[in-house]
This record gives C-alpha cells, structure tokens and sequence, in this order.
C-alpha cells in the first residue's frame, strides 16, 4: 500500500576556496540577496561542497563575502518492524541517515539520487568583457554561480530546485525548494517535501513492496555565526583569533532553535530545560511556583 505525504518548511532569513566536487551534485541558487546550495542526495551535510570550509551556504546577506551560515543539515527517516530485502531479515526498528556530517557513499547505500534540476524564470544577464565572461553568474571562481537547466516563465518563483531521491527504508524522496528574489522579498527559500512509500530501496532500484509502520522524519539544522565572524587563521591576525580562542561557534554553539514554555502560543517565563520534566515546578492548580520564577529575576 503506498501512502504519500506533504511537508512544507518555509526559510525566512532575517538576521543580520577550495577544490570543489562535480557541479552535477548542487545547485546553488543566487538570485536574491539569501544564497544556498541545494545537494542531490536532498539534504547538505557539513563540507558537502567545499571540502576545505566548514560554514557554508545559506548566506545573507550574500551580496557582500563570507556571509555564510550553514554548517550541517542532517536528515533521518525512521521506520518500525522493517524488512530490510538488502540482507534479508527482519529489524524491530530500522533507520537511514544522510548528514549532519558526510558519509562514504551513502548515496549507493541509504540515500539514492535520482534528479537535481534548477528551473529559472529568467535566465541571469550575460556579460562580457573583451569575449570573457564578465559576471559571477555565469561562471564564479568558487563556484557560487547561476547553474541553470531549464528557463521556464510561467513558473511560480524565481528559481525552483527539484531533487528526487530513493532512500533504503523503500521511501521515496521528492523535494522542491522555491527561492523569491523580487524587490520586497528576497531572501526567501521554501521547501516543500514529498514522501511515497515506492519500495525502491537500493540503488539498482530494486522493489520490495511492504506497509511501512510508525514512520518519523528527523530535521537537523545547525547553523553557526557568518563565516566573516569565525575565519581560520593565525593568531597573527586579529581578525583570526575565534578560530582559536572561541572554536566552538564555527559548530554552532552560539545558534540554538528554541521553544519557552510548554504552549508556544503562550510562552511562560519559565524555560523547560531547566525542569526535565515539565511539572515538578507547577502547583496542584498547574501553575508555576514563585520559587521557580523568582529564580529568574
């Protein structure tokens, strides 16, 4: 029986070179003032594309240099009472994992790629100078360029990145990701996700056809401050020193997604990581003690 489902996550970006792999592998979209590489196995691992820098992608506000963010991505898809046709046998829980951080060949193991393709609405200016391409569009010396497969008017953003994948628990990946770049928004990326239980669960795209149980999706996002905050380099350099002295925020340390409050549509004083919990600072009426909150102030 297969079952398809809809998930659809909206980026809006509103804070504040190296050997690279074959250009088939990404898309990078650079319209706009936010720019991000897309990966085909649907989900951008730390130094997916530059192998060299950590902090990549995701960059705002990308008209000026080394405004990126994006340190990993990683992207989990769990199933109950599986039966893995790879081995054969039978698994009480089974998992396929791609990110935060690479691994060797899992898009022959657990994450199959099927398509990347980059659509545009318009295609970017050609310039040249004395017969040599004159914009970063076209041909950028770190890669960040405008790679296009296909010019379509009549779609419904500025550039949309289709990426097909085939994972190893027979679950088919479909994601969408719509970048906006006209003059009142333009650092905005949607994706929009799309799973099917197809049975494909290798990469010769062999089928093995089953109900699949209790299934979850796991979304790991680390980001970290922009990569012009956190160069590596010499302590020679006074704008090198975080790379020695505060390591830790080129992994994300100072970035946290966070909820207050156990309703996030009425947050409370009260944070939840200080109580595991969740009741033992609440009162036989459920709410919070005075010992608790006076702890705050």
């Amino acid at each position: 029986m297969k079952r398809s489902g809809l998930i659809i996550i909206v980026f809006l970006c509103l804070l504040s070179l190296s050997v690279l792999q074959a250009a088939t592998r990404y898309k990078w979209v650079v319209v706009g003032s936010l720019h991000s590489f897309y990966y085909d196995t649907g989900n951008e691992v730390e130094v997916a594309v530059n192998t060299s820098e950590q902090i990549w992608g995701f960059a705002w506000d990308a008209f000026y240099r080394h405004k990126d963010m994006q340190a990993a991505r990683g992207l989990w898809i769990g199933v109950a009472n599986f039966h893995d046709a790879t081995v054969p046998t039978d698994y009480d829980y089974k998992v396929a994992h791609n990110g935060p951080r690479n691994v060797a060949d899992i898009e022959m193991r657990e994450y199959m790629p099927q398509e990347i393709k980059q659509i545009a609405r318009y295609s970017h200016p050609e310039v040249y100078v004395d017969g040599n391409e004159g914009s970063d569009m076209m041909n950028a010396s770190d890669a960040k360029n405008d790679d296009i497969d296909e010019v379509d008017p009549g779609i419904s953003a500025d550039r949309i990145v289709y990426t097909e994948v085939n994972t190893s628990v027979g679950i088919t990946m479909k994601r969408t990701v719509y970048a906006v770049a006209q003059q009142n928004y333009d650092r905005i990326h949607i994706s929009e996700y799309e799973f099917e239980n197809t049975g494909i669960y290798n990469a010769a795209g062999d089928v093995h056809s089953q109900t699949l149980q209790d299934v979850y999706f796991h979304w790991q996002w680390r980001n970290a401050i922009c990569l012009q905050g956190s160069w590596e380099g010499s302590t020679s350099t006074r704008r090198n020193w975080i790379w020695h002295a505060v390591r830790d925020i080129r992994w994300g340390y100072a970035t946290m997604n966070d909820v207050i409050g156990r309703d996030q549509n009425n947050p409370m004083l009260a944070s939840p990581r200080f109580d595991r919990t969740g009741q033992d600072m609440l009162d036989d009426s459920g709410h919070w003690t005075g010992i608790f909150v006076r702890a705050f102030h």
